[in-house]
């Protein structure tokens, strides 16, 4: 059972750069850019997408601007809009994964652990035009610790 509130909302962004400066106008301060190739698990496929992605910096919750995954579930869910996600973490994230697909909402996108089971992070669809993300706190805590529960923000 997903208990955590939500850290962050996500941003699928064509220009991550010009993005970042676009909200950095509105005084929003921005973490170091992250890039790293993602294998991502999604209907059946397997595609490994470049990925750019930066977090805001200060108290959640965060806001997550990323690029990358043009042709897969990390695209933007609905044209002409960048909101994709809102991020929450998992206490467990098999359980949690289990939980929400046993409630009806498709597990979209995953990067799956050596037994092929969902690791670090899963994107559900919603019936409501975006999707929510389960991020493993095991994982994510490396980069996002200030943002983990009961951690002061």
């Amino acid at each position: 059972m997903i208990s955590q509130p939500f850290f962050h909302v996500g941003l699928a962004v064509p220009d991550l750069e010009a993005a970042m400066a676009a909200l950095g106008a509105t005084g929003v301060r921005w973490r170091g850019v992250m890039e790293y190739p993602l294998c991502v698990l999604h209907g059946g496929a397997s595609s490994t997408v470049d990925l750019r992605s930066v977090y805001s910096s200060g108290p959640g919750p965060a806001i997550e601007l990323y690029s990358g995954g043009a042709e897969t579930p990390l695209a933007a869910p609905v044209a002409g809009s960048w909101f994709h996600h809102v991020g929450m973490w998992a206490d467990d994230l098999a359980a949690d994964v289990a939980g929400l697909q046993a409630e009806g909402f498709e597990l979209a996108a995953t990067v799956a652990d050596a037994d092929g089971r969902p690791s670090r992070f899963a994107l559900h669809r919603t019936p409501f035009g975006f999707y929510l993300e389960l991020v493993d706190p095991r994982w994510a805590g490396r980069v996002l610790a200030d943002l983990l529960p009961g951690e002061p923000g």
